[in-house]
């Protein structure tokens, strides 16, 4: 019979070195690496949960799907418990309330040739005619994440993005989206 505390404490050790080599490669300005350790200890925490309860069959990389599994234990996992929300679509309109504001300030300054999706790619485009698009830069990244992945399941590792966003996300997303239609709206009118 397998150990399933020690296997539980192991996977735990882990988790708990993740988050700390994430908070040493955010110091270090290593963002995207960050991010990816943060979500590894998060995955490890739980699946050391799961193995610490005797679960024999862990696997995956979905956090949504491993709380589904850890509910099994305990209702604490419940992670959907929401009915009727649409968290991923918020944030999906927040991205495109705020590239669409980028468009109409490109097209009433004269620019011909808008296309494309990536805010950051039309602040950039914003810069010919004003410098202080790059004050914008940081929320235009972090919207340009919620494109595809509130909409497409192949941009998550499990799960759907109707399940994947939470109301802190969805207001994340509305106020980054606020932030750039204030600043064009200021340029505008």
């Amino acid at each position: 019979m397998p150990d399933f505390v020690a296997e539980g404490l192991r996977w735990f050790r882990q988790a708990e070195r993740d988050l700390d080599d994430a908070a040493f490669n955010r110091q270090g300005q290593r963002y995207n690496i960050a991010c990816f350790l943060g979500q590894q200890a998060a995955e490890k925490a739980v699946k050391a949960y799961l193995y610490r309860r005797g679960a024999e069959d862990v696997w995956g990389n979905s956090l949504i799907d491993l709380c589904e599994d850890a509910k099994i234990f305990e209702m604490f996992f419940d992670t959907i418990n929401r009915q009727g929300q649409r968290y991923n679509i918020a944030c999906f309109l927040g991205q495109q309330a705020a590239e669409k504001a980028v468009k109409a300030y490109l097209y009433r300054r004269g620019a011909e040739d808008v296309w494309g999706n990536s805010l950051i790619d039309l602040c950039e485009d914003a810069k010919i005619f004003e410098m202080f698009f790059d004050t914008i830069k940081a929320e235009a990244r972090q919207l340009d994440k919620y494109y595809d992945i509130t909409r497409y399941p192949a941009f998550l590792p499990g799960g759907i993005p109707a399940e994947a966003f939470d109301d802190v996300d969805a207001a994340r997303a509305i106020e980054l989206a606020g932030t750039v239609v204030e600043f064009v709206s200021q340029r505008i009118h």
